[in-house]
Parts: C-alpha cells; structure tokens; sequence
C-alpha cells in the first residue's frame, strides 16, 4: 500500500521538514561547491607528503603548474567522492523503499489479522454469553428442583411420623422420640411460614395433631414414672420415719431422676419454639409438684411436731432445729428438683419467670409447716433476753449466712420465711419491751437495799481496800519491783472500785441499759429510738422516785449525788449509741376550741336553734377545730438538764453548809445602810462565827470532821463519783462559792472594823481560803 505511492507524499510515511530538506540537499548538484582556490591549511592540518612528491618550486610559472595540479586533483577527487556519496545514497534510498515497501505489506496483513481478530472475538463473546444464560437456566432449574424436593419433604415426611406414632407397641425413649420431634417441628415452621402452599392447612393441622400425640406420650412416660414410685413409697405407708424418711423420700425418686430427666430434655430443649412444650413442662413440674407435696409436708408436719415436743422449754434451740430442719429439706427438694427439670437461673422470656412459680408454691407451703408450729411458741414468749436471742439467731444463723453463701434464687421463699419470723419476733419484742419499760423501770419499787446509799458503796470501798492490802502482802515476797508495778495498777482500781462495779448500779440503771443494748442489734432505728428514748425516760422518772427516797431517808445531798452518779453513767453508757433519743409526739390542742366557747356563751340567747349564720354555738362547731401540736421529746437534753439542775442544787447545798457558820451578808447589808460601825455583830462574836466557819473547812479527821466540813463534802463526792476529775469539777463551782461568801465577809470587816477589831477577828484572807481545797 506504501510501495505504489511517493513515500514523501504518502501520509502513512510522513517525514519531518527537517528530513525533508537534508534529502533536499543531498538530491541537489550544488549542495557542496567546489572550492576554486586552495584553502590555507593550518600547521595542525598539514598533511605530510611522500618524499617522492615533493616539488620544488623555484619560479613562479613552477608555482602556478603546481597550484593548477593541485586544482585538477582536487576537481577529480571531488568529483570522485560525490559519486561515491550519491551511490551510497541510492542504495541506502532503495534500501529504505523496500524496508518501507515490506513494512506497508506487513501492515495490511496485519490490518487483515485485525478484521479478523474481531470477527472471532466477537462470535467467541456470543458463545460465552449464551453458555452463561444456559447455565444460569440449569442452575436455576436445579435449584428448583431441590427446593421442590426440599418442600416435598415436610408433606411427605408425615405419613411416617404418623406410623410411628400409631404404633402400638411404641417406645418412650429419647433416642425414638428426638427425630420425631425434630421433624414435626421442622415441618410446623416450614408450613406456618408458607400458608399459601396448597394444602399446607390441612398438613399444618395434621402435624399439630401429631405434635400433641407425641408430647402426650411424653407427658404420660413422665407421669407413670412419678406415679410408680409414689405408688412404691405409699405401700410402704407406717414404715417411713425421720430415721429413714431421707432414703425413702429422696433415694426412691433419685432412682428415676436420670429416665424422666432425659425425657424431660426433649421438651426443655424446645421450649423456646412453641407454647406446647412450655405447657407440657408445667404441668409435668405441676403433677411432679403435687405428688412431692403429698408426701413430703405430712413428713415435715411430723418431724417439726417432735422437734417442738422435744425443745418446748428451749426456745432458742427449739428455733434453731426446727429452722435448720426446713433449710436442709427445701435444699433438698431444690436438688432434687434440678434432677428432673431444668433450673430456671436467668429467664430470658417472659415464661421463665412462670416456670419457677410451682416450685415457690410448694416450697412455700413447706416453709409455712415451720412457720405455723413456731409462732404459738413465739406469742407466749415474754422475756425480752429471749426475743432478742432469736433475733440474733434468724439474722445471724440463717439471714445473713445461709442465703448469702449458698446465693440460690430457689431459697428466697425461705428468706421470705425467715423474714416473717423475724418481724414477728421483732413486734413482739418491741411489746414486751413497752411491756417491760413500764412495769419493770417506770415502775419499779425500790427495796431498803436497792436505796442503801451511801452503806452500798462504803462497803464496796472497803472490799476494793481489802483486795489491795491482800495485793500489797502477796508483793513482798515476789520482790520490790515486782511491787511497785501492782501498786501502780491497783491505785487507780481503789478509787474507782465504787463506780466500776455494775452490781452497784441502781437496778433500774442496769436494766434501761440492758434493755438498750439488747435493742439496739435487733430493731430498725425508727423503732428503736421510739423505745430508747421511752425507756431513758422511765429510767430518769425511777431515779428521781429513788432520790426523793434518799432524801428522806439520809440526807439531800446523798440523794443528789446519787442522782448525779447514775444520771453520769447513762449518759456515759448511752454515747456509744449512735442515735438519737428523740421522738415526735402529736397532740391536740383543745384552747382554742375552749376560749371560743367562753366567748360564745353570752351571746347565745334565743338563737340557739337557728340554722343561720347568726347562730354562734353552730359556726363554734363548724369553724372552730382543735390545733394539731407536734412536740420534740428528747431524753438525751432531759437527762442533760436533770443533771445540771442536781449538780446546781448539791453545789448551792454544799456552799450553804461551808458557809453556814458565816454572819448572814445579806442581813449585814441591811445593817451597813442604817448605821456604819458593827454591821455583822460584835469583833468577839464575829471572831467566834469566823473560827467556826474555817473549822468546816480545816478539819482533816474524818470521825471528828462535821458532816458539813470540807472533807467530808470531799469524802462524800469521791465515795459517790470515783473519778477524780469528776470531783474537781464538781468542787470547783463549790470552792468559788465558798469564797465569793468570804470575800463579802472580809470587805464588810475592812469597811466598818477598825485594825485592832479586824485583828481580834483574825479574818483569813481569799487565797487561805483556797488553800484549803488545794490542801
């Protein structure tokens, strides 16, 4: 195709215009012109000549032969390699022609290879697609085929569920009855989900049919497995006892646990596909349940009837076996349980939560045999030590460590039992404690011992002297060192002996913080700061019954010490208690009700039957209306005031007697505004008065002392307190008493007593009189 044309117009053959113009020139005669004149060659292009070529010029006429030599040579070897150049060029010309002309030839074929290329290629692509459609029809058409034949089976499948469940000599064992089961269900999926099949009703109700059939005879091998061995323990009948009733009651159906069980799979495994298996299982666990029941509370009625015979005067024990009793049977029913039906631990639908009610039913009605046995015993309890020790025993023993270790959901209906012993003991607990607070503490009648104060705690201090003295002899012959030591541990003991002794302790005292103590661990706080605060408050109303008996009995100030001893040691023992003793009471109040009726009387008159409002009695009736008071009762502030107000009064008491001796100031004041010398009587009996009041405070004797002298004031707050701290507290309002009465004393005397009066009257002055409670 490029052979026949011009190369140089051909346009497949193109060439650039450079190229063009070097053929140009090389076609053209005049490309390179031949030099006319010899061109001056430079000393690096000089040419060694031969020898034999070598000229000698002489002349000029030599000169121009050789310089026209030279021309003709040039001209002739000029001529020569243009010829040569241009031969070259035409066989490299014709060279290129024929690579061109082949080139062209090569092109065409393989134009024609292209052509041809895309006329296989495309019949190839035409076969490809139409054996891809065809085997996209094929598969298609095997896959229908296998789906029909897929669906076919769930019709064609029936026929020999339903041979084998008409047989008559069926077998009940999980190994027949899974594939039946597995088929029917398979099938029931399949055709509720495709209803529009023909005929797929009719199957559907016939699989259902079947579906029944199958969980009958289930339900039926479950049940005469039950009843066999119900059959088997009711025969025996008298011979069951306690002795043996575990192996009786528990070993005879532990024998048939892994039959039932396996049949019992079948149905739990499915529970989830459809109503009827979950049916099925509850009435199975129902029918496992009631038989159970049956035999099982009769057993339980009679081992808690000779527990309670047996333990009718040991409450604590008798609560102690009869509910431990009940722990070991509802956790062995529960295991006995689990043998046969699956636990039911997480439900994750709603019918899990139902399928645990029949077995709480039953352990309910199991649990409640102890509760109705236990609680004629618990109504007829009356001491509050009791009560309390079984409260202790239900939270301790069974509440807190049973349910949290064994952490089984099956065990709440027994915690639930538990619970309600427990708030029936408590109820009780807190009416005997009422019960007790009044007749025991509010009140309680005070024997001649119970009121022997000081006698009681004189005695005490006397045994405490005589066990340190007994101490001191053992110590001399174990060394001096050895004595030093029991020194120093028994002195604290000898002033304190009479405090530390909870015997001592007015018996109300000991029994408000009994009861207090004992409360405390086993009521709620509500309830317990109800019957705080009203035991506190008896206590108070008995100790101030058995101070007034004091009083009358010895002296004031014994019985204002005793109140402040006991009133210290509950306010001491009372702290550690974490509450407060403080309750609301509601009132109402009649005043208003009372001042309206008053004012309405007067104006009564005839309108008395007047239904108006110009009848004043009805709008009395109608408007007016008793005012509802709430009141804050706190024991802890009334306690807190009854002591400040005896320890006032002992101390008033006590500066009265110190200075009892002392001229009256007060009347001496009268005396000071009418005349000015001797206010407080003559310097001799003034000086007589002055010996006597220092008298009371000097003397170290307790025989000789006064009753009213500083030591024995002193004495007598050591013997009651103990604690030295406490007695310097308590004497230091006392001694600042004391000398705010000496102190009007002597200015009186300086102001109207001349030197030598003052001298004769020997009047000590404010820190003498302190030395004597610092002596």
């Amino acid at each position: 195709m490029c052979a026949d044309d011009n190369i140089f117009e051909n346009s497949k053959c193109a060439l650039s215009e450079k190229q063009i113009e070097s053929v140009f020139y090389l076609n053209s005669d005049d490309f390179r012109p031949i030099p006319q004149k010899p061109r001056l060659r430079f000393d690096s292009e000089q040419v060694p000549q031969p020898e034999h070529d070598t000229v000698e010029i002489e002349l000029a006429s030599q000169f121009y032969a050789w310089l026209g030599s030279l021309n003709e040579m040039e001209a002739k070897e000029g001529s020569e390699t243009v010829a040569d150049l241009s031969m070259h060029f035409a066989q490299q010309e014709s060279y290129c022609m024929s690579i061109i002309d082949k080139t062209d030839e090569i092109l065409s074929k393989l134009c024609q290879l292209k052509e041809r290329y895309l006329s296989v290629s495309e019949k190839t692509n035409n076969l490809h697609e139409t054996c891809e459609s065809l085997l996209r029809k094929q598969t298609d058409l095997t896959e229908k085929a296998t789906q029909i034949e897929t669906f076919l089976q769930y019709f064609t499948v029936l026929s020999s569920i339903e041979a084998k469940l008409s047989a008559r000599s069926i077998i009940i064992s999980p190994d027949r009855l899974e594939p039946v089961l597995e088929s029917i269900d398979s099938s029931i999926a399949f055709l509720e989900q495709h209803r529009s099949f023909k005929d797929s009703e009719a199957y559907l109700a016939r699989l259902n049919t079947c579906l029944n059939t199958a969980l009958l005879t289930v339900k039926e091998g479950v049940k005469n497995a039950i009843r066999r061995v119900v059959m088997e323990i009711v025969e025996l009948g008298d011979a069951i006892v306690p002795e043996n009733s575990f192996i009786l009651l528990y070993g005879r159906f532990r024998s048939q646990a892994s039959r039932i069980r396996s049949l019992m799979q079948l149905l739990e495994s499915r529970a989830d596909t459809s109503q009827k298996y979950r049916d099925v299982i509850t009435e199975c666990q129902m029918y496992y349940l009631t038989k159970r029941e049956a035999l099982v509370i009769p057993v339980a009625q009679a081992s808690i009837a000779d527990l309670t015979s047996k333990y009718s005067r040991d409450h604590c024990e008798l609560f102690r076996t009869t509910v431990s009793f009940m722990l070991h049977m509802c956790e062995d029913e529960i295991s006995l349980f689990r043998r046969f039906f699956e636990p039911q631990e997480t439900p994750a639908s709603n019918h899990a939560q139902k399928d645990s009610i029949p077995l709480t039913s039953m352990l309910s009605n199991l649990c409640y045999c102890v509760y109705d046995a236990l609680r004629p015993f618990l109504i007829h309890i009356n001491h509050i030590e009791i009560l309390t020790e079984l409260c202790d025993l239900l939270v301790n023993e069974f509440l807190d460590d049973q349910i949290n270790a064994k952490s089984r959901v099956d065990l709440a209906v027994f915690e639930n039992m538990c619970q309600s012993l427990l708030a029936d003991v408590r109820q009780r607990l807190i009416f005997r404690a009422d019960v007790y607070i009044k007749s025991q503490i509010h009140d309680y009648e005070p024997s001649a011992g119970d009121l022997a104060y000081p006698e009681k705690l004189e005695m005490i201090e006397q045994i405490a002297s005589s066990l340190q003295h007994s101490t001191e002899n053992e110590t001399h012959s174990n060394g001096a060192q050895l004595k030093e030591q029991e020194q120093k541990e028994a002195r604290p003991m000898t002033s304190t002996s009479s405090t530390d002794f909870h015997g001592m302790w007015y018996p109300t005292v000991r029994r408000t913080l009994v009861c207090i103590s004992s409360l405390s661990r086993c009521l709620d706080t509500e309830s317990f700061q109800g019957l705080a605060q009203n035991c506190l408050s008896a206590c108070i109303q008995s100790l101030i019954t058995a101070q007034r008996h004091i009083k009358e009995r010895k002296t004031a100030s014994d019985g204002q010490l005793f109140f402040v001893k006991h009133l210290l040691i509950l306010r001491e023992q009372t702290t550690p208690f974490n509450v407060e003793f403080r309750v609301r009471e509601t009132s109402l109040d009649f005043t208003s009700i009372k001042s309206a009726a008053y004012q309405a009387l007067p104006k009564l008159g005839s309108g008395l039957f007047d239904f108006s409002r110009a009848n004043t009695l009805l709008r009395l009736l109608l408007l007016e209306g008793p005012t509802v008071v709430d009141t804050d009762v706190d024991s802890r502030r009334q306690l807190d005031r009854h002591l400040k107000i005896a320890c006032e009064e002992f101390i008033s008491s006590a500066v009265a007697a110190l200075t009892s001796d002392l001229p009256a100031v007060d009347k001496a004041e009268t005396v000071v505004r009418l005349e000015s010398r001797h206010a407080l009587g003559p310097p001799d009996q003034l000086k007589d008065a002055v010996s006597a009041a220092l008298h009371l405070l000097s003397a170290n004797q307790m025989k000789s002392a006064s009753p009213n002298s500083l030591v024995a004031i002193r004495r007598k707050l050591t013997l009651y307190l103990g604690n030295p701290n406490t007695v310097a507290i308590m004497m230091r309002p006392v001694e600042t008493g004391v000398v705010q009465s000496w102190r009007k004393v002597a200015k009186i005397i300086t102001e109207h007593y001349s030197q030598e009066e003052q001298m004769v009257i020997a009047c000590p002055t404010e820190s003498q009189i302190r030395l004597f409670f610092h002596a």
